[in-house]
């Protein structure tokens, strides 16, 4: 059986804007691999269907970075824990 963690998931610049919050509290399995974490927090973000594709596109972006507790991570897989925080962070532009 698979443990399942509640994790707050912060959003930042274009991620934010597109929906209009900048978090959000999500429950998803402890072991996740990042794409399943990413498609889990594009679902849970918006049911309107137009809304989740652009925002999906938006957050599997290669250039997107992902970080847990503040740290930035690389690997496919995550182990996360009760209580995690995971920022999601696009690259930043403008001057």
């Amino acid at each position: 059986m698979t443990s399942m963690v509640t994790v707050r998931v912060q959003l930042f610049a274009a991620l934010r804007e597109a929906l209009g919050r900048e978090r959000l509290d999500l429950v998803v399995p402890a072991e996740v691999k990042v794409t399943a974490l990413k498609m889990a927090i594009a679902q849970a973000a918006t049911a309107e269907p137009e809304e989740q594709q652009h925002f999906t596109r938006l957050l599997t972006a290669p250039n997107v970075r992902l970080a847990v507790n503040q740290a930035l991570t690389h690997g496919a897989e995550l182990v996360l824990a009760e209580g995690d925080e995971v920022a999601l962070l696009p690259p930043v532009t403008g001057g």
